[in-house]
Parts: C-alpha cells; structure tokens; sequence
C-alpha cells in the first residue's frame, strides 16, 4: 500500500514538473518576444519624450522668449494699470450694472408708445380679418348655394357617363365570344344629322360676316366717292370744297460751272524756289518731313512715336507747326 502511494506521488510529481517545463517553455517562446517588443516600445516612448521636450525648450528659447521679451512694452504696463485698477473693479462693475440697468428702464419707457400702438394695430387687423372672414365665407356659401342647381346638373351628367363606361367595361369584359358560325349583319351607315344648337350658331356666324363685309364695301365706296359733299337745309345749301393738291413745279438747275483743272496749283508755290514740308508714314510710324526745290531725298525733321501730322509754316516761313 505505501509502495503505490509512493508510486502515485512520484507520477504526480512527474507530471507537475513536466506541466511547468512546458508552461516555462511556451513562456519562453511567447511571453519574452512579447516583452522584447515592450522593452522596444518603452525606449522609443522615451525617446520620444526626450525629444519633445528637445523640441519643447528650442521652441521656448527661440520663439516664446523672444516674443516674451519683444512684446515686454506692451502687456508690463496693462498689468501695472491692472494692478492699480483691482480694487476698484468691483465698484466699476457694479456701477457699469446700475448704468445698464437704467438703460433698460429708459428703453422701456421710450418703448411703450410703441408697443402701444403696435397692440391697437394687431387689435385691428384681427378685427379686420375678422370682418373678412365672415365675408369671405358668407361669399362663399351665397356661391355655394347659387351653383348647386349647376352641380346637381353636372353631378348628374358626369355621374351618367361613368356609369355608361362602367357597363360598357362590364359588358366588354364579361361578354362571351360569339360562335364561330355566326353571322354578323352590316352596319348601316350612320348620316350626322346637325343638331338645332349647330345650325344657329352657324347661321349667327354667317349673318355677321355678311354684315362685316358689307360695312367694309360702304366705307370703302364712301373714300371713293367724289370730294363736294352737299348738304341742303330747309334755310340755306352749305357746299364743302376739299382742296386740290398743286401741280408739282419741276426743281430748278443747278448752274453749271466751267472749271478748268491745272496740273499745278495757280499760282505755282514753287515756281520761285522752297522747302516743302510734308508726313511720311514709315515703319509703322508718321513724322515730319521737309524737302527743299532741287533736292532729291528728304530731310526727317522729327522721330517722336506719336504719329507727327499735318505740317504747317509760319507766315515768315522760318518755323513749322504740326
């Protein structure tokens, strides 16, 4: 008995030993890459960390610093005046309320004509809306009952006609079909005859067509007719003229002029000698030119880019304008 007790801790022991050898084996295959991964990611985080606050001291040396000591004129004295005015700012504020809260009361009552008139407005346009309203359906009721007559009559007739399509529907669907020996008879020929309504809106059309055409025929004749008009009274005979149009009188002639055209202009200008001045367009450009009797190319007086036109001399002939 002792011998298999002994036999069974041995196995317990065995099995123990070999439960912690595997759990020390799958602990060193899983849970220490897991934490080579930690330990990796604890130095990139305080990698990080360090050079945040790297960053966070160059920002603070080269930015927030500056800033600091730059704008130092500008906030130093409102914080002194903020110091100064600290005790006072309760007293302020509730004077500030005091002066808000009169405002109010002020508005208010400058507010309250207002407001008066805008009730007795609202007053009445509801009484006026009021009034249309009971006219409105007032209105609407006279229609009502005038039109009744109306819609009784087309109730009724369009009433009828949905019936008739309804039977007619009924009839087409449950119809049976005709046997195949059957003989159908030919239609007659239907003949429209005009119903009395047509042919006295027909006759109505025509009669006053002929009456149209017939006082168009009169008023034309009458613009035709000759143009003395008498009208013969019991005491005297009244005659109307209606004027004549006068000949047309045949437009004079002009008068002919002989003119006898000459090469040159009479007196010649240069027939004693001369500079003459003129506007030469070239290269895009107009400018002045002179050219004195005798001399085969022309002398450029100006080269400004505006265009240089119309040269004139001076009476002395020692300037020229243009």
């Amino acid at each position: 008995m002792l011998h298999w007790q002994h036999m069974n801790k041995q196995v317990e022991a065995d099995r123990q030993g070999r439960f912690w050898a595997i759990r020390q084996r799958v602990k060193d295959v899983v849970l220490r890459p897991v934490g080579w991964f930690l330990l990796a990611c604890r130095a990139v985080w305080r990698y990080l960390g360090k050079l945040g606050l790297a960053l966070r001291n160059l920002l603070a040396w080269f930015i927030w610093k500056p800033l600091f000591f730059l704008t130092l004129p500008l906030w130093l004295p409102l914080t002194w005046l903020w110091e100064l005015l600290r005790p006072f700012m309760p007293k302020l504020w509730r004077f500030a309320g005091r002066v808000g809260l009169a405002e109010r009361r002020l508005l208010a009552l400058a507010a309250r004509p207002f407001r008066w008139l805008l009730r007795q407005l609202a007053k009445g346009a509801a009484w006026l809306w009021g009034i249309l309203k009971r006219a409105g359906l007032r209105i609407a009721s006279i229609i009502w009952q005038v039109t009744a007559p109306a819609r009784a009559r087309l109730r009724k007739r369009y009433g009828s006609m949905a019936r008739v399509y309804l039977a007619r529907v009924r009839v087409f669907l449950l119809r049976p079909n005709p046997p195949r020996t059957a003989v159908f008879a030919p239609k007659a020929p239907v003949t429209a005859q005009p119903s009395p309504k047509a042919v006295t809106r027909l006759a109505l059309v025509t009669a006053i067509a002929v009456l149209l055409f017939a006082t168009a025929f009169i008023l034309s004749r009458q613009t035709q007719a000759e143009a003395v008009v008498t009208a013969v009274t019991p005491e005297k005979i009244v005659v109307i003229l209606t004027p004549t149009p006068r000949p047309e009188e045949p437009p004079a002639p002009d008068p002919q002029i002989d003119v006898k055209l000459t090469p040159w202009a009479t007196p010649d200008p240069l027939a004693t000698g001369g500079t003459l001045a003129f506007t030469l367009h070239q290269d895009g450009n107009s400018d002045i030119y002179i050219m004195p009797v005798g001399q085969r190319e022309p002398v450029q007086l100006t080269s400004h880019t505006a265009p240089d036109i119309q040269p004139a001399w001076s009476p002395d002939g020692q300037s020229l304008a243009f």
